[in-house]
C-alpha cells in the first residue's frame, strides 16, 4: 500500500471513532494485549496498533520476543522481520523500525549506481543511489516504502539462503528481500526473517490449517466493497448509501501548498464539479463532504487531484437503497457468530462474537446501518488463536443517545481465508 496510507487511516480511525453511531470499542482490559501462540509472546500498547495499522505478519512476521527496555532507555520489541522501537517523551511517542538491514550487513560495502529513468520497472533512490527493479519495486512501493523498509542499501545481488540455494537478494535499510522462482505468482518475493538473525528467541511452531470459507445467506450481508476499486491513497465513507446521502471523501499524498481539483464521474463518464470550499486540508490530506441529492442509483468516482503534483486519490462508491433497514425490518440470521443481546435501546452495549475465522489472520470489517449505509472501516481486527473473534476477548459495540432505530449488521471478513461473519442487532426507541 502507499507509504502513506497508515496515517490516512489513522486519522480516519479517530474520527470514526468519535463520530460514527455505531462505534466498535474493544474491551480496554481484556482486548489491549493480543497473545501469539505461533512464537508464545504478547503484543499490546503502541506496537500492538502500528503492528495492525501497517502489514501485520505480512510486513513484520510474529513478534518473537517481550517489550523490553534497553541500556539506554529505548523500548523495543523484536519481531520475525523488524524490530519495533518506541520513541518519544510524554504524551508524544511514536513507533519506529530499527534498521536491521543496516546492522545485518554491518561491515560489507555496496557500490552505489549512476542516475536512470524512472519507469514502471525501474526506480532510481536518489538518496542511497540504488535501484529497485521489478518484483523488488513493486513490494517496496505498495507496502510501505522507505517509512516501513527504509531506502535501498545495495542492488539486487546473488547469495545463499537457509535453503542453500543461490537467490536474488536486495537490502534495504530495515529489511531484505528475497527473489524465490519456484514460488507461485505474486508470492515470490519474501520479506527475510532478519529480525530472527539478530535478536534472542527460537523458532515457532506452524499455525494449523484454515476452516473454509463461507457466504452469507441475507442480502444485508453482501460484501461490494471489492467490487468498487480505488486509486491511490484514499478513503471514502461511507462506501454505499442511498442516494441523497452525504458523502466524505478522504485522500493523502497532495503537496500542502498545491491547489485540488474534486469532481465525481458517473456511469456515462460524465464529470460532476464539487464545491472547492467544502475542501479541508490537513499537511498532505485533503478531504470533502459532498452530497448526493436527485443522483439516480449506480456506482460513482468520487477524485480528488493536485493541480502541481497531479497526485490522484479516487474511490469509487455507490448509491443503492439495498442495506436500509428501518424500524419493523426482520433481523437476519446470523453467520458464524452472534450478538449479545440482539435486542437494544439507545445507550446500551452489544456484544460481537465471530467464529470460523483462521487462527491469528486478520480480519476486516464493515458495518451496515439501518439508514442504508454501508461503512468500510479503516481499521481491522485480528482473530484469536481458535479463529475467533470476541470470544476470549471482548469486542463491545454501544448504541449512543441519538442511535437510529432499526437493524445494525457488524460483517467480518479473514484476510487470509476469505471466511465470512455477519451477526446482527435491532436498535429500539
Amino acid at each position: 500500500m502507499p507509504h502513506r496510507l497508515t496515517a490516512l487511516k489513522r486519522l480516519l480511525a479517530l474520527m470514526l471513532l468519535s463520530t460514527l453511531l455505531l462505534v466498535a470499542l474493544p474491551a480496554r482490559a481484556q482486548s489491549d494485549t493480543r497473545y501469539f501462540p505461533e512464537t508464545d509472546q504478547t503484543l499490546g500498547g503502541l506496537f500492538r496498533l502500528f503492528w495492525e495499522l501497517n502489514g501485520a505478519t505480512a510486513n513484520f512476521g510474529y513478534p518473537i520476543t517481550a517489550e523490553y527496555q534497553l541500556p539506554d532507555g529505548r523500548t523495543v520489541q523484536w519481531f520475525e522481520r523488524a524490530r519495533f522501537e518506541l520513541v518519544g517523551s510524554g504524551d508524544q511517542w511514536r513507533v519506529e523500525l530499527g534498521n536491521l538491514g543496516t546492522e545485518f550487513t554491518q561491515g560489507r560495502v555496496f557500490p552505489k549506481v549512476p542516475p536512470i529513468e524512472d519507469s514502471a520497472d525501474f526506480r532510481y533512490i536518489p538518496q542511497t543511489q540504488h535501484i529497485i527493479k521489478f518484483g523488488f519495486k513493486e513490494i517496496w512501493e505498495t507496502r510501505g516504502a522507505e517509512r516501513i523498509f527504509g531506502y535501498p542499501i545495495s542492488e539486487e545481488i546473488q547469495e545463499v539462503l537457509e535453503d542453500g540455494q543461490w537467490h536474488t537478494v536486495q537490502y534495504f535499510e530495515k529489511a531484505r528481500f528475497e527473489y524465490w522462482p519456484e514460488l507461485p505468482p505474486g508470492q515470490r518475493v519474501l520479506i527475510s526473517n532478519l529480525g530472527r538473525r539478530l535478536a534472542p528467541g527460537g523458532p515457532p511452531p506452524p499455525p494449523p490449517s484454515p476452516p473454509p470459507a463461507s457466504t452469507p445467506a441475507s442480502p444485508l450481508g453482501e460484501m461490494i466493497h471489492d467490487q468498487l476499486p480505488a486509486q491511490g491513497d484514499v478513503f471514502i465513507i461511507p462506501i454505499a448509501a442511498p442516494p441523497d446521502t452525504a458523502f466524505y471523501l478522504y485522500g493523502a499524498g497532495f503537496d500542502p501548498n498545491e491547489p485540488i481539483d474534486a469532481w465525481l464521474t458517473n456511469a456515462q463518464n460524465e464529470s460532476i464539479p464539487l464545491d472547492l470550499a467544502l475542501l479541508e486540508r490537513e499537511a498532505d490530506v485533503a478531504s470533502i463532504a459532498f452530497a448526493t441529492t436527485d443522483m439516480p442509483e449506480g456506482d460513482y468516482t468520487a477524485v480528488l487531484q493536485g493541480r502541481t503534483t497531479q497526485v490522484i486519490a479516487a474511490a469509487n462508491f455507490r448509491l443503492t437503497r439495498a442495506y436500509i433497514a428501518g424500524p419493523g425490518t426482520p433481523r437476519p440470521a446470523n453467520m458464524n457468530g452472534d450478538a449479545t443481546p440482539a435486542d437494544v435501546n439507545p445507550n446500551m452495549q452489544v456484544r460481537v462474537a465471530g467464529y470460523g475465522l483462521r487462527p491469528n489472520e486478520l480480519v476486516e470489517q464493515w458495518i451496515t446501518e439501518p439508514d442504508g449505509g454501508y461503512v468500510l472501516m479503516p481499521f481491522g481486527d485480528q482473530a484469536d488463536a481458535l479463529g475467533q473473534i470476541g470470544v476470549t476477548t471482548e469486542k463491545i459495540f454501544w448504541t449512543p443517545e441519538d442511535a437510529l432505530a432499526g437493524v445494525y449488521g457488524v460483517h467480518m471478513r479473514g484476510l487470509e481465508s476469505g471466511a465470512r461473519v455477519s451477526v446482527y442487532f435491532s436498535v429500539w426507541r
